[in-house]
């Protein structure tokens, strides 16, 4: 079975997948003078990201670039594992990310207390990468790909702190990581329903970054958004507008809810409520295996909004106590 999908403009899009949980996750080979992957995966994405290679004619060793949006392990992850098997590659990584890829172990103490016990099966082994082969790309920096095309990074907060976003010069596409939230094709695919989500996972998420960010998307004139999570979209205009639209639930609506009633279990509920009403109104039944994706996310999606709870309450209590001393 293949796992590329030609996109054109030497663009591949690769279903990394290797757990069930983390099968809605896409990387991008870009084929130019130079040749670029977009996203690991975690590392047991490292197969499939080789039978990628041989479906598209490509060594490992070709490789010259990898790029990651962010340091969360779903994205991140792999990215050791593979620069070890890919000699000349560079690790193109966000300034705040580049500190925890060559050396992962706050961010698996994160992500372990997170996963639980199932953090092994979804993110093991995780490699440092060898901090000679990293480079830091700051904001509005580019990466030439040929003379004619190149890779812009911008950074992108909201939902992470180290995070960007890239474009490409010659289609107009907007790698976007987590920072244009997530995609569920299949809601397209059974119900002819488009539906993008925020993502809100722990532990950075910021909905007025995200929303400063979301202001700015359109100034890049991208063409089409390439999700990790998951696949593309032809019109930005209408994910912009669907995030917008989908902010009062994520930025106000859920925090009042968990100060009201602090508890995971019931701040989950209320998500996902929500998004299943205005699915019904879109025509998606509330029942039915297509959602199994959606109600994981959800779950993420509540562990982040009561981090962002908890941090402003932090942040308010040094306040005060600061004014008292």
């Amino acid at each position: 079975m293949s796992v590329t999908t030609e996109l054109g403009g030497g663009i591949w899009q690769i279903a990394l997948v290797g757990t069930d949980d983390l099968s809605y996750t896409t990387g991008y080979l870009i084929l130019e003078d130079k040749k670029v992957l977009l996203e690991t995966g975690a590392s047991s994405s490292n197969p499939v990201i080789h039978q990628a290679f041989s479906e598209v004619g490509l060594k490992a060793a070709d490789l010259d670039a990898i790029i990651v949006t962010h340091a969360h392990l779903d994205h991140s992850g792999g990215a050791g594992l593979l620069m070890k098997q890919c000699p000349q590659a560079i690790l193109l990584a966000h300034p705040k990310a580049a500190p925890h890829l060559s050396n992962s172990s706050k961010l698996e103490a994160a992500a372990r207390n997170l996963y639980g016990e199932a953090f092994d099966s979804l993110f093991a082994p995780i490699e440092d990468v060898d901090p000679t082969r990293l480079q830091s790309m700051q904001d509005g920096e580019s990466f030439e790909l040929s003379p004619q095309r190149k890779l812009t990074f911008h950074f992108a907060e909201g939902h992470a702190l180290h995070h960007f976003v890239v474009f490409d010069s010659q289609t107009g596409s907007l790698f976007t990581g987590d920072a244009a939230g997530m995609s569920y094709p299949i809601l397209k695919e059974h119900y002819n329903v488009d539906l993008v989500l925020p993502a809100t996972t722990p532990s950075q998420y910021d909905p007025k970054a995200l929303e400063a960010f979301l202001a700015r998307l359109l100034e890049l004139r991208p063409q089409q958004i390439c999700f990790t999570h998951y696949g593309t979209h032809p019109n930005p205009e209408w994910v912009v507008k669907e995030l917008k639209g989908w902010l009062p639930l994520f930025a106000k609506k859920a925090i009042k809810q968990y100060k009201q009633h602090p508890r995971l279990e019931a701040l989950k509920k209320f998500l996902l409520d929500a998004i299943l009403d205005e699915l019904q109104l879109r025509g998606v039944p509330r029942d039915n295996e297509a959602l199994n994706k959606l109600i994981i996310d959800t779950d993420l999606n509540a562990q982040g909004i009561i981090a962002y709870v908890k941090r402003l309450e932090k942040a308010k209590h040094h306040r005060s106590k600061r004014l008292t001393n």
